[in-house]
């Protein structure tokens, strides 16, 4: 039961609360296989955490926030940090 309720509903609440005060962070989202999940979408359980920060946000903050992330969570976490330009222009495959 604890690992549908983590599954479900703890990184949503977790990342937000770390990612919150972080400065340039225009944008805070899960992608990946817990985003996948939350949207329904089949598969198995999560074994990591993937976050997308969009703005101009310092890479350290980023860092922290995802290092705490992790320790509540007890699963690695690995954020991404792309500007408004980058996400504008969608340059990359793995943001179109």
């Amino acid at each position: 039961m604890s690992q549908i309720v983590l599954a479900t509903y703890g990184p949503p609440v977790v990342v937000a609360e770390e990612f919150a005060d972080i400065g340039g962070a225009e944008a805070v989202m899960l992608f990946g296989s817990w985003a996948a999940r939350r949207a329904g979408q089949a598969g198995h359980m999560p074994n990591d955490i993937d976050i997308l920060i969009v703005g101009d946000a310092d890479r350290n903050a980023v860092d922290l926030a995802a290092e705490r992330v992790e320790q509540r969570l007890g699963f690695p976490t690995q954020a991404l940090v792309r500007t408004r330009h980058q996400w504008d222009h969608a340059d990359e495959s793995f943001i179109r």
